[in-house]
């Protein structure tokens, strides 16, 4: 579509429409949190539900949280597009968690700098940088213990169980969950075969078995998942 209409930041304007709503059951589950970073940790833990090859990442600092969108799936179009699309629903939905006043202190964009910044400067309001290593919002850390409101207890297990069982009808096959895994791994400098697969409570050789049985092996993913993020 970026191509038909000749509109370099296509992504952004279909981001940029959509927020909770848009995740079903798991943006119900993040709204009916009792705080931001449980909400958080919800949408990191649960997104798989919804999206299939990417992942979200939370990572703390002394100042800041830093909340990330990581791209797995090899071979993918448009990662550029799609980035944007996915840092402009974040944006929304912190937003909507936070109130007005919430603000990023920095938008992380891993796309090449565009010819005209001016809807990404419209829309984020604060300092960009393109050509970054992630796609990623940073925002002030204290937000994470900002309350939401009263949550019903009830409609929440009813969401929680709901959603289990969706993960557990749909656990997914075996090499893409290794591909989520070693997408966040590589970026903390702990993606060996012995701690991806202490990752998933079994040994290496477990790890390798059911690797072949599905046609591929360990070695394979990370060198795709290496090639994915350098791309």
């Amino acid at each position: 579509c970026g191509r038909r209409a000749h509109c370099p930041h296509f992504g952004l304007l279909v981001g940029q429409q959509e927020g909770l709503e848009s995740l079903g059951l798991v943006g119900l589950l993040v709204k009916h949190s009792p705080d931001v970073g449980t909400a958080l940790e919800r949408l990191v833990r649960h997104l798989a539900v919804h999206v299939r090859g990417a992942c979200a990442r939370l990572t703390l600092t002394e100042r800041l949280a830093i909340l990330t969108w990581e791209l797995y799936a090899p071979g993918l179009d448009a990662v550029e597009l799609v980035g944007d699309g996915a840092i402009a629903v974040y944006y929304n939905i912190l937003h909507e968690l936070c109130g007005p006043d919430w603000r990023p202190a920095e938008v992380h964009l891993a796309r090449r700098t565009p010819a005209d910044t001016g809807p990404y400067r419209r829309f984020f309001r604060v300092p960009l940088r393109f050509d970054a290593e992630e796609f990623a919002l940073l925002f002030p850390r204290r937000w994470l213990a900002h309350r939401l409101p009263p949550v019903d207890d009830a409609l929440r297990r009813l969401l929680q169980d709901q959603i289990d069982l969706l993960e557990a009808q749909n656990p997914g096959d075996f090499p893409e969950q290794v591909r989520s895994m070693l997408r966040t791994a590589l970026a903390t400098g702990r993606s060996s075969a012995g701690q991806i697969a202490a990752l998933f409570g079994m040994h290496s050789r477990t790890l390798t078995r059911r690797l072949n049985a599905s046609g591929t092996n360990f070695q394979q993913l990370l060198d795709e998942t290496r090639f994915e993020i350098s791309r």
